[in-house]
C-alpha cells in the first residue's frame, strides 16, 4: 500500500493527530522491515554467485598459469662453475602424429615450416621474425608404442653448412617437448659450464619469464631458456663482435620481446 493511501485512510478515522502519526509510522516502520527481509536472501544468494563464480574461473586460470608460466628449475655449482637446468613441461599434442622417428641428419632429414610442424603435432609453436617461419630441421622424433614421447626442432639464422664468421650475429632456436608417453623421469635439460652469469628476464610480450645465461669471457654469447604451454625453448644468440655489452644485451631484450604463438 502507498503512502498516500496510508494517509487517506487515516484521515478518515476519528483520532488525535498524535495518535494518527504514531500510527502511520509504524505501519511505514513494518512496511521496511518486510522489504529488508526480502532483499537480505537476495542479496546473500547473488554475493555466494559472484564468489562462486571467481573461485571457478581462479580454478581455470590456474591451470591455465600453470601450463603457462615457467616450469623450469635451476641448480647452480659454483665450485664447477656450472648450471643446470631442468625443465618438466608435458605437452599435449597429437600423439599419432603423421612423422617419422628421425635422429639428426642435417644432410638427410627433410625440413619443415612452422605451418607444417604445427599441422603435424597440433599445437602452436614461438617464432620470431628474427628465424622466419621455415627450414626447421629435426634433431630428433621419439615414439613409444607407435606415440609421439620426445620431439626436438631448431631453426637458424645461418646455413650450418656455411663457415659462420664473427663478424655476424649467428641465432638458433630449438623447440622440444616431451609427452605423457615419455620416460616419466625424463626432462629436458640444459647446462652452462664456465664463468657465466644467470639473470631472468620477464618477456612483457609472453607474460612468462625466461633464463639468461651470459658468458661472462665472451660477452657476445648468450643462452636463453624458458617453457611455454608445455613446450621447452632454449635460444642461442652469437654477437657480432663489433657489437658492446650493451648492444648484445638490447638485441636479446629485442629477440625476446619479438616471440609470439
Amino acid at each position: 500500500m502507498k503512502k498516500e493511501t496510508y494517509k487517506k485512510a487515516m484521515n478518515k478515522i476519528k483520532l488525535p493527530e498524535e495518535r494518527k502519526e504514531e500510527i502511520y509510522n509504524s505501519v511505514l516502520n513494518k512496511q521496511k522491515q518486510k522489504k529488508r527481509q526480502y532483499f537480505k536472501p537476495v542479496f546473500i544468494t547473488t554475493i555466494s554467485a559472484f564468489v562462486i563464480l571467481i573461485g571457478t574461473l581462479g580454478t581455470v586460470y590456474a591451470e591455465e598459469i600453470k601450463i603457462m608460466f615457467n616450469s623450469m628449475t635451476k641448480v647452480q655449482n659454483k665450485e664447477k662453475k656450472k648450471t643446470e637446468f631442468n625443465s618438466s613441461a608435458v605437452a599435449e599434442v597429437n600423439y599419432n602424429a603423421n612423422i617419422s622417428e628421425m635422429q639428426y641428419d642435417y644432410r638427410n632429414n627433410p625440413f619443415y615450416t612452422y605451418d607444417e610442424l604445427e599441422t603435424i603435432f597440433g599445437i602452436p609453436f614461438l617464432k620470431s621474425d628474427y628465424f622466419g617461419l621455415e627450414n626447421l630441421y629435426p634433431l630428433y622424433v621419439r615414439k613409444k608404442r607407435n606415440n609421439i614421447s620426445e620431439v626436438s626442432f631448431s631453426i637458424d639464422n645461418y646455413n650450418l653448412l656455411e663457415y659462420r664468421k664473427l663478424e655476424d650475429d649467428n641465432f638458433s632456436l630449438t623447440i622440444s617437448f616431451i609427452t605423457k608417453y615419455a620416460d616419466k623421469r625424463k626432462t629436458n635439460q640444459f647446462s652452462v659450464q664456465g664463468t657465466h652469469e644467470d639473470t631472468e628476464y620477464y618477456i612483457e610480450a609472453l607474460k612468462t619469464k625466461a633464463y639468461i645465461s651470459s658468458n661472462l669471457e665472451t660477452i657476445q654469447t648468450r643462452y636463453i631458456l624458458l617453457d611455454y604451454y608445455g613446450v621447452h625453448y632454449n635460444l642461442y644468440l652469437r654477437f657480432s663482435i663489433n657489437k658492446t655489452k650493451q648492444e648484445a644485451d638490447e638485441e636479446t631484450i629485442q629477440i625476446l620481446e619479438s616471440l609470439y604463438l
